[in-house]
């Protein structure tokens, strides 16, 4: 063998052992896994692979692997019951879907995670077959019912009990501008009177014209994910498809991470409609909560609603002591603080202004109960709201896409920047910051961002006057009384822009230290005002704020009232009343 022939061989068998060896590094570093498939899971999507799942989260579990792995597929979940996929007092582990859809059978949760920690759930889709709604077009109507001839490929149940009825755009894929129904009838049901075929009877009467697009949400309670008490969960590149409820459901959990998250129909498709309520429901988290790259499409709710669970304070017989009663009239207990001193805050009850602070303490038993700050009149605090003040996670939502939903885009309260996002067709405020009164959802709003965000066609379903962005002292317009100025803190709504608002832009109640500053705005008040400049921003009851180098493209009134130490200055294209 010549020198020539010598080397070239011997740099083959190197670079075929350097292979080799390469192969086997990347082997030995990948993290071991338990694949479904290697326990019964069929992942084409013809057998109910239940039981095969759940084998192998015993045998995660068992094994202290690291990896549940669902080879590329379609795996059906017919007979769940309640909970598909159950992950309790688990860490450090990963679901790792390979594109792979997983079809739900029945109301019931694909997901639920109760004190887990460090978790990761990528690459995956999640549907329901049969949907948990149903659309068509109204062909008979009358005073108690309609006849609905179902779109090919939905749903026609022999009876069903619905949740709520709701008139859609088939372009648009949102709640339908004229008629505009968006109906919640106590025990109404559908049931087939043909192949493709419902009768409606409504418990109330509302006749609704022939030739309607409806959707007919069927009523249920399961969500798709459930989390609870845990802690890092990491969610990439996750699809929700459908729901019987909400999307995900989170309660006292924190440092979530949401990245390329899509809650929406499934693109190319005919849906109207992806989740029956809420997109995301969080309910008094802690730590931080990011969404990057997520997209909401189509829910029957609000898109993102982050919130802590208010009380009611009640004195106890005797005036001993104050304990904390919930919405259902239960009382709080200890476990359900974010420490057993807590800190607490007093809202006053009929407009949810602070009144005072305590501190949570118990009286031997689980029951909390709450210790009064100096200079708090305990004489009136019966019947006054109370939060945990830490029950608070600071969230940032980035470069996400809002196209369109019943409700709100966002409802959120405190410490929250919202930025570089696209809000689109939402039939209520795209960003709503407010407590509430009637749910028991709070706190009161402090320390927001609202920065580089594009608004358009929010807020078509409702003449309120209220904006694209609201910030109020209480939810509802209807439950709104007199405040006292500058109740909301350190809000900042700078550089976003806004077109075809058919309302305000911006709205603004009582809030000390707000900063409106060069935001562009186009034309508002598209549905009905016939104003000819009508009310781009509605501020009142301002203190130390300032409203400079904002921008209108069409004719705009910048209306400010009972406002205090607020700088109004360089604002082109409007008219300042």
């Amino acid at each position: 063998m010549n020198r020539r022939k010598f080397l070239v061989g011997a740099t083959a068998t190197a670079a075929a052992v350097s292979a080799a060896t390469g192969s086997h590094a990347q082997a030995f570093l990948r993290p071991p896994q338990i694949s479904v498939v290697d326990y019964g899971a069929d992942p084409n999507g013809k057998q109910d692979s239940t039981k095969a799942i759940q084998n192998a989260i015993a045998a995660l579990k068992a094994k202290r692997t690291r990896v549940l792995h669902f080879p590329h597929g379609t795996y059906r979940l017919n007979s769940v019951q309640r909970i598909a996929m159950e992950f309790p007092n688990m860490s450090d582990f990963e679901i790792d879907g390979d594109g792979s859809t997983l079809l739900m059978g029945q109301d019931a949760r694909c997901m639920y995670f109760a004190k887990t920690s460090n978790v990761i759930v990528r690459d995956l889709a999640i549907d329901w077959d049969p949907l948990p709604f149903t659309q068509g077009t109204v062909t008979a109507s009358g005073p108690s019912g309609f006849s609905l001839r179902v779109d090919t490929g939905f749903p026609v149940p022999a009876h069903a009990t619905l949740l709520a009825i709701g008139s859609f755009d088939r372009s648009m894929k949102v709640l339908a501008k004229t008629p505009f129904l968006d109906l919640y009838p106590k025990a109404s049901t559908a049931q087939a009177t043909g192949p493709s075929d419902l009768r409606v009877e409504l418990t109330q009467s509302n006749p609704i014209p022939v030739g309607t697009v409806l959707v007919l949400r069927f009523k249920g309670v399961h969500d798709v994910v459930g989390i609870d008490d845990s802690h890092g969960i990491a969610v990439r590149s996750v699809k929700v498809h459908s729901s019987y409820s909400a999307g995900f459901t989170i309660s006292r959990s924190s440092d979530l991470t949401f990245d390329g998250l899509i809650i929406g129909m499934p693109i190319g498709g005919s849906r109207l409609l992806s989740t029956n309520a809420d997109g995301m429901d969080f309910n008094s988290c802690f730590g931080t909560v990011v969404f990057k790259k997520c997209a909401f499409q189509g829910m029957g709710d609000d898109a993102i609603n982050l919130s802590t669970e208010m009380w009611r304070l009640r004195r106890d017989a005797g005036g001993a002591s104050v304990s904390m009663v919930k919405r259902s009239g239960g009382s709080v207990a200890t476990s359900e603080l974010s420490s057993p001193g807590a800190r607490l805050e007093i809202l006053d009850p009929s407009d949810l202004h602070s009144i005072g602070r305590a501190k949570a303490a118990s009286t031997g038993s689980t029951v909390a109960t709450a210790q009064m700050e100096e200079g708090v009149n305990s004489s009136t605090l019966d019947g006054a709201v109370v939060l945990d003040a830490n029950l608070t996670p600071a969230a940032k939502i980035l470069d996400c896409q809002f196209t369109g939903n019943r409700a709100r885009a966002v409802v959120a309260h405190k410490d929250i920047e919202v930025r570089n996002c696209t809000f689109q067709n939402t039939t209520l405020a795209a960003i709503l910051l407010a407590p509430d009164s009637f749910y028991m959802e709070g706190p009161t709003t402090r320390n927001v961002a609202i920065e580089s965000n594009h608004f358009s066609g929010c807020h078509y379903g409702s003449k309120d006057p209220e904006g694209s962005i609201t910030i109020d002292v209480q939810h509802s317009y209807s439950r709104r009384t007199g405040v006292p100025n500058g109740e909301a803190q350190d809000i900042r709504i700078i550089a976003n822009s806004f077109d075809s608002c058919p309302t305000a832009a911006i709205s603004c109640r009582s809030v000390d230290r707000l900063a409106i500053q060069n935001n562009r705005v186009g034309q508002t008040w598209t549905e009905g005002d016939s104003a000819s400049a009508p009310r781009a921003m509605i501020l009142t009851q301002l203190t130390n704020s300032i409203v400079t180098g904002n921008s209108a493209t069409a004719p705009g009134v910048i209306a400010i009232g009972n406002s205090e130490s607020t700088k109004v200055s360089d604002n082109s294209g409007f008219i300042i009343l």
